[in-house]
């Protein structure tokens, strides 16, 4: 069992329950950015989901596992949300700012 928060543009993940947001010690973090998230159904003992990366060797993908259907949707729901908030995007944006003044 592992412990999993999405913090801004990454999945960090933990071996136990972390004590703060900001606990500095993970087994993991992934950054979404070039993260895709497919709904895989009803598993064993819950509803799962699958992350595939740029980040990881061809052919591997990362499953995870929710108790309940809603909060795997959540879950997905959240990820493709965060997908978004990359540097790249931020220093686009940031570059399109500046050139607006």
């Amino acid at each position: 069992k592992s412990y999993f928060i999405l913090y801004e543009s990454f999945l960090v993940w933990y071996l136990r329950p972390p004590k703060t947001l900001f606990d500095i010690n993970p087994a993991g973090c992934l950054p979404l950015g070039g993260c895709q998230v497919f709904p895989l159904g009803k598993l064993s003992g819950g509803y799962g989901f699958e992350i595939t990366s740029t980040a990881f060797p061809p052919g591997h993908s990362l499953v995870l596992k929710c108790r309940e259907l809603a909060s795997t949707q959540m879950w997905i729901d959240q990820m493709i949300t965060c997908q978004s908030a990359t540097y790249e995007n931020s220093t686009q944006g940031d570059r399109a700012i500046n050139e607006l003044n």
